[in-house]
């Protein structure tokens, strides 16, 4: 973390892995992923860290100014993944009726194959300003995580 002045600070992200996603668009057979880190993303990872719940308030995120620098860009690898019913059960269709209820896939499908695209071995610094006390929240969380960082 490197101070901006009294009352903002920027915390400093390092993001390396074999593989990463940085979501953009997106079916349920078909996952993109964008070449840098997304704000909502990086923002994902810090609420999960603070333990907050899927429906839980990030207004305080949102407001965070937020920027990436690429170390190494890595290359884009295509996955291809298949889905099925451990129970045996055939998979529901994309579509849904009038109630919203998925329907059943018609004929029956019992395993749906899809294709996802993950950047590997990229290195980004994504950097968030805001806030003091929010960065030191949000620090401390990234050094023990309420949930996985992932």
């Amino acid at each position: 973390m490197s101070t901006a002045d009294q009352d903002t600070q920027v915390l400093l992200i390092r993001l390396a892995g074999p593989l990463q996603a940085w979501g953009e668009r997106g079916a349920f057979n078909y996952r993109e992923t964008r070449p840098e880190p997304t704000k909502s993303g990086v923002l994902g990872l810090l609420a999960a860290a603070e333990g907050r719940d899927r429906g839980a308030d990030i207004l305080d995120l949102v407001e965070l100014d937020f920027g990436v620098r690429i170390d190494r860009p890595g290359s884009p690898l295509r996955d291809y993944h298949t889905v099925s019913d451990y129970r045996g059960n055939a998979l529901p269709s994309a579509a849904v009726n009038a109630k919203g209820v998925q329907r059943p896939t018609s004929p029956a499908k019992h395993t749906h194959v899809t294709h996802r695209t993950y950047l590997q071995d990229a290195v980004f610094l994504a950097a968030v300003r805001g806030p003091a006390a929010l960065l030191t929240t949000l620090h401390h969380a990234l050094s023990h995580p309420a949930y996985p960082l992932a």
